[in-house]
């Protein structure tokens, strides 16, 4: 019984009851002098089932928990709801930076390259663009791979794992562009997801339009007592790119166990510059003033497929094929004309061509057995290259073919001797061949690797390890032809250069301790190297070609802190150092110790609606054998202010310091100093993004998310 008063009046009298009809009745009401009888009500009942439930809750901050080998980040919510793309999510991940400039990440620290991976399949960066932020389920981050890996000279892994897709389709578009619109980029994207078939579209294009392009370069030689001396200015310089990708992708999962997966892309490039010069050369005193024009062309074309399949019997033993064909070619080609005054008949011209065909291919079969504590896995590996390189220098004509055929047998073992402890071991045989000019060279040889960590607490760990690594040179550096850069200055290889052996071993210290990350590595490494040797003939060209330093030793220190102050702020700052000590008995200039370091301060800002990541590296002067050179950086400043789930504005300022170039060479009685300056190194643009999503969930159970090298699986529910 239910009793209560009210004015005089009409009014609708509505009972709600979970799980029954809701029930409605007019009543007209008197005022208190009069009471109103409602009667009895039956409220019928209404059975529901619930189609779904979401459950969600806010992330305050980036965490980290630690398994096994890799650690395993979560993203803030604010970062997945505001950051722009996947690579900004990853730059509020400590220990992985982020270029926005050519969207790349790596692993902070880590010797060897990084290898991004989505859902356990590589992945070229085009393909990590299409990724909503919103769908990453984590981040895992492993920097001990195992032989799997670093027999194709990986040295760390970032595994975006995300959140299993609903049925429907989902794709985004974007564009930036400055205010000149001389320089942009657009990306678009779209997927679709079936019951098994998963399917995605995705091209892009980056473009540059730039007049009035300023350089200056100065060059100071001295060969014996006679100085020479050229300057060279140039205000109206023009240069252009555009740079379109194309790429598909078509993933196949028959059962939990069983996936495949096939990506074809396609990039072209064209660039052009053209340059007008004005140049003042002294040599022994006497003064000449003179113009030059310079005319750059460059079209590029590439074609990649990539294939992966994976299936697993009974959760233990898993087989795993991977292979990929790349072909790409690139033909350059420069003219330099020398004048004595603008327009008129050339007293110097070079004109170099060159028509470079490449092709790789690259097959590796994998097994994995999981008995547990351990894991068994070993593997074959067979890559072929061919470089068919022609090349014209006015009437001189030059037709090289280089191939290089590898064949790899890996073996790898991991697991835990005690709860806190775990540790891998490997080798990998590896048989190389390269072939130029009818020279030949095979290489055979077993790299051993090992590591050990120990997980102090769920978020800190110390670990060490040891790697011994091969690089047999490529065709750049064994190419005996001369390449021409300039009158004073000519590139060419050494068809006899051996490879380089090189050991390391590093320990590291990991912490990410409330608000603090901490990242320190001390190692030490040995060997022999590539080094650039300097030459100076009886005409006074310097002749550039490669040698090998007879023994080499090096110890490197990386710092890496972030400090996460708030929800919304962190700053961080990466540092390293490292001291090589060379010696030869054949060069002298190779019996040198030189220091190298780097500094790079970086950062993200997290609110309701607003993302920025920064990175802004630090350039130093580093010693060189045969004088010094100043390191190049790229700085960048990247915005997003989400508007709507579905809008969000960008803004990109992005300083290209590579446009910066010092040198100094002093060897054997020939000294030169050489600078080059290009100006309007500083861009800032506009833009904005729209992403859409339409779909519903699977009535199906739910697939598993497979996490790189299969060592773990875990649930992911529908979003």
């Amino acid at each position: 019984m239910f009793r209560f008063q009210a004015d005089t009046a009409r009014y609708v009298l509505q009972v709600l009851h979970m799980g029954y009809v809701p029930y409605e009745h007019a009543l007209s009401v008197h005022g208190t002098d009069r009471q109103t009888y409602i009667g009895d009500i039956l409220l019928k009942e209404s059975v529901k089932s619930l189609g779904e439930v979401s459950v969600s809750g806010e992330m305050e901050r980036t965490v980290v928990r630690m398994e096994d080998d890799k650690e395993v980040y979560t993203l803030s919510s604010r970062v997945k709801r505001n950051a722009a793309s996947a690579f900004m999510a990853l730059a509020d991940i400590p220990g992985i930076d982020v270029n926005p400039i050519n969207n790349d990440a790596s692993v902070r620290g880590s010797e060897g390259a990084t290898q991004i991976m989505v859902n356990n399949i590589r992945r070229d960066k085009y393909y990590v663009q299409t990724i909503d932020p919103k769908t990453i389920e984590r981040i895992e981050v492993s920097r001990f791979p195992s032989m799997r890996y670093l027999s194709r000279g990986v040295g760390a892994l970032i595994n975006i794992v995300t959140k299993e897709p609903v049925r429907g389709y989902s794709g985004n578009l974007s564009l930036t562009q400055d205010p000149l619109l001389q320089f942009g980029t657009q990306n678009a994207s779209f997927t679709g997801v079936y019951e098994k078939w998963t399917y995605s579209l995705y091209g892009n294009n980056f473009y540059f339009d730039e007049d009035n392009r300023e350089s200056y370069t100065l060059r100071k030689t001295r060969q014996g007592e006679q100085w020479n001396r050229m300057e060279r200015r140039s205000d109206d310089g023009t240069f252009n790119m555009a740079g379109p990708h194309f790429g598909t992708s078509i993933d196949y999962t028959p059962s939990d166990r069983s996936y495949s997966s096939l990506s074809l892309s396609y990039s072209y490039s064209h660039q052009q510059s053209e340059e007008t010069y004005q140049i003042q050369d002294e040599q022994a005193g006497n003064v000449h003033d003179y113009f030059a024009a310079q005319n750059d062309e460059c079209f590029y074309h590439a074609a990649k497929a990539d294939f992966y399949h994976q299936t697993t019997w009974n959760k233990i033993h898993t087989l795993s094929v991977d292979a990929n064909y790349s072909w790409y070619n690139m033909k350059p080609e420069s003219d330099y004309r020398e004048m004595e005054t603008e327009n008129s008949e050339p007293f110097n011209q070079v004109n170099q061509f060159e028509d470079n065909d490449n092709m790789s291919a690259d097959v590796q079969v994998n097994m994995e057995h999981k008995w547990k504590p351990v894991t068994l896995g070993e593997g074959y590996r067979f890559s072929w290259k061919r470089n068919d390189a022609y090349k014209r220098i006015n009437q001189d004509i030059t037709d090289l073919l280089y191939q290089e055929w590898r064949n790899s047998l890996y073996v790898d073992l991991s697991g835990k001797f005690h709860p806190k402890w775990f540790y891998r071991v490997g080798a990998t045989m590896d048989i190389a061949k390269t072939a130029i000019l009818g020279r030949s060279n095979v290489y055979a040889d077993v790299m051993p690797s090992a590591s050990l960590r120990y997980i102090m607490s769920p978020q800190q760990f110390i670990s060490a390890s040891y790697a011994r690594s091969r690089r047999v040179p490529g065709m750049s550096m064994l190419n005996p032809t001369p390449v021409t850069v300039d009158s004073v200055r000519i590139y060419q290889g050494d068809p006899d250069l051996l490879p380089v052996y090189t050991h390391s071993t590093t320990l590291g210290f990991y912490s990410y301790v409330k608000k603090l990350y901490l990242y320190l590595t001390l190692g030490y490494r040995w060997g022999n190297s590539f080094s650039s040797l300097s030459k100076v003939n009886d005409e006074g060209i310097n002749i550039i070609t490669y040698g090998r330093a007879s023994s080499w030793k090096s110890p490197r220190g990386t710092i890496d802190i972030a400090w996460f102050i708030n929800s919304w702020l962190k700053l961080g700052i990466y540092a390293t150092a490292s001291y090589s000590m060379y010696q030869d008995d054949r060069e002298e200039q190779f019996n040198k110790n030189l220091w190298r370091t780097s500094l790079m301060p970086y950062g993200t800002i997290n609110t309701k609606r607003f993302y920025a990541s920064f990175r802004f590296p630090v350039t130093f002067k580093q010693r060189t054998f045969t004088g010094y050179t100043r390191t190049v950086s790229e700085s960048s400043l990247d915005m997003s202010y989400r508007l709507t789930d579905s809008w969000m504005l960008l803004l990109q300022c992005r300083y290209f310091e590579p446009l910066t170039y010092r040198g100094e060479t002093d060897i054997d009685g020939y000294y030169e100093y050489y600078s080059n300056n290009i100006g309007r190194s500083f861009r800032a643009m506009l833009g904005v993004r729209y992403s859409f999503r339409k779909g519903k969930s699977s009535k199906n159970k739910q697939r598993k998310v497979r996490t790189f090298e299969s060592s773990s699986e875990s649930t992911v529910r529908s979003y």
